[in-house]
């Protein structure tokens, strides 16, 4: 699109420069215009090279495993989201759609309403409660029982990354209990694992996913 970007570790992709200084830069003509693609053919023009890793990684992976595509989204793309979730709805019909925000636990209760029926799994981030989560859910959930909204994630990653192993077991037992018991919901963390996180702590988070059967109460 035309937007200077870096990438910095640990933190992620940054927008260079002084968006709202630079604004009027960025949608005129001038080096830092942002391009627009109106058309099918001028994307396939300015961007093939996404069908073709597509096209490679499908190939190499078809029957192995499943294939899960990510869109990461700067703020200066997220307003679009929700309709070019609408588009790809339409476009494939039958293809499951995961639709995450982290940092959306404010606007969560409007992400769902405006969601419902056109994703199939909603991220949760750590800074909600998984019941919580779930109760908007129920509230806003009106596409019928083909296609209820399926709830994911939670798992605080600093928890991960510097907790005890009962500390980790205890965190995935309780958002699996909240979110309505084993099966309801895909676990998850709230956002990615940290660097330096220890390996055994993912083993710890994996055996209880994998084990835990359920609240006795």
């Amino acid at each position: 699109m035309g937007i200077e970007f870096d990438v910095i570790r640990g933190r992620g992709p940054i927008v260079l420069g002084d968006l709202a200084r630079t604004l009027k830069d960025r949608l005129e003509d001038g080096p830092n215009q942002i391009r627009a693609v109106e058309s099918s053919e001028a994307f396939l023009k300015s961007h093939a090279f996404v069908q073709e890793t597509l096209q490679v990684l499908r190939s190499e992976t078809e029957g192995k495993c499943s294939l899960l595509g990510f869109v990461g989204a700067p703020w200066t793309l997220a307003a679009y989201a929700v309709e070019v979730v609408q588009t790809l709805r339409k476009a494939c019909p039958d293809v499951p759609i995961i639709y995450f925000a982290n940092g959306g636990s404010p606007y969560f209760s409007d992400q769902v309403k405006m969601l419902a029926g056109h994703i199939d799994v909603i991220g949760v981030d750590a800074h909600m409660r998984m019941k919580d989560a779930a109760e908007v859910v129920e509230t806003h959930n009106h596409a019928g029982p083909e296609r209820r909204l399926v709830l994911q994630g939670n798992v605080d990653p600093f928890l991960l990354r510097y907790g005890e192993e009962d500390h980790i077991r205890k965190a995935v037992r309780a958002v699996i209990d909240e979110a309505g018991g084993p099966g309801r919901h895909i676990l998850n963390l709230g956002h990615g694992v940290l660097q330096g996180t220890p390996e055994e702590n993912v083993l710890y988070f994996v055996d209880e996913a994998q084990s835990y059967a359920g609240s006795s109460k």
